[in-house]
């Protein structure tokens, strides 16, 4: 198969399409506040969440976000330093709000993404309103029906254009009505949320950011002829363990790739025991030969 290749470092005119890079991602709100304790609310496609962990062992739940603002405009002549707000408020105030977009906001989302003047409240011009959170003190979008309060931890400048903000998640609120509704435990999935495509004037006159959406009635399961029994990844030996319970795997099979494995786990550069103990994995989970 014949590919095409771009070298990033090496050519200062490469062109080609960044969505081969960064796939559509979900659309939300980041709020912030400034000094003077104006709210300004920033659209951002670029984050997600990082790290999830439930209570556990006497700990606390662990829940991290990551998302990048431009901390300067990469239209402007000469690259002027303009900045969105919401990055020169988290410089300064590191608490922040993030809310999912769902379909019915998308209007709103598009005007808080206008270039007001620093200090006016976006949420204001599109017609939202907030209430009080309750662990920090931006407040939260009440049409969002998922406000997750967080604290900003660190800040990592990317390149020339992004800072990236690592968030801690300290609380979130979810309006009740989208917990009942959420049976299948899809979650975020029934707002109908959208995700940014591209930019373009195919059907529009003017160049505009087009959104997707995820089928919610298309989900897909890969099936349940491999893997682990126990949970969705299990342990290596919960995966040979369910492999020699369907029969893919045969006692002898199961033991020397125990065998192997304790050989390759004490010298991981032995290129012998690595391509027969492959061998046998991949012919047991995928039923397929190594060759294949």
């Amino acid at each position: 198969m014949k590919k095409e290749f771009f070298n990033i470092e090496g050519d200062k005119e490469v062109k080609f399409n960044y969505r081969f890079i960064q796939p559509p991602q979900i659309a939300y709100f980041v709020t912030t506040k400034d000094e003077f304790g104006n709210i300004n609310s920033t659209p951002i496609t670029l984050g997600t969440c990082n790290a999830a962990t439930f209570p556990k062992d006497g700990n606390f739940g662990e829940f991290y976000l990551t998302f990048s603002m431009g901390i300067k405009s990469q239209n402007d002549i000469g690259n002027k330093n303009h900045p969105r707000d919401g990055y020169i408020n988290l410089l300064n105030h590191s608490e922040a709000v993030v809310s999912y977009i769902g379909e019915d906001l998308l209007q709103e989302a598009i005007i808080a993404n206008m270039p007001l003047p620093r200090g006016i409240s976006e949420l204001d011009i599109a017609g939202l309103n907030t209430y009080p959170s309750r662990n920090i003190s931006v407040p939260s979008i009440k049409e969002c029906p998922i406000n997750i309060e967080c604290k900003i931890i660190e800040k990592i400048k990317l390149g020339n254009y992004y800072m990236l903000f690592i968030a801690k998640v300290v609380g979130i609120s979810v309006d009740k009505e989208l917990i009942e509704k959420d049976k299948d435990g899809y979650g975020v999935l029934h707002i109908n949320p959208v995700f940014e495509l591209n930019i373009n004037q195919k059907k529009s006159k003017n160049n505009r950011l087009h959104f997707g959406m995820i089928n919610s009635k298309k989900i897909l399961v890969p099936g349940d002829n491999f893997g682990s029994t126990i949970d969705w990844v299990g342990t290596y030996d919960n995966l040979l363990r369910s492999e020699f319970n369907r029969g893919k795997i045969s006692k002898e099979e199961f033991n020397h790739i125990k065998e192997l494995t304790e050989i390759f786990k004490n010298d991981r550069s032995n290129k012998t025991v690595k391509d027969e103990l492959t061998k046998l994995l991949k012919k047991g989970i995928t039923g397929r030969n190594p060759t294949e």
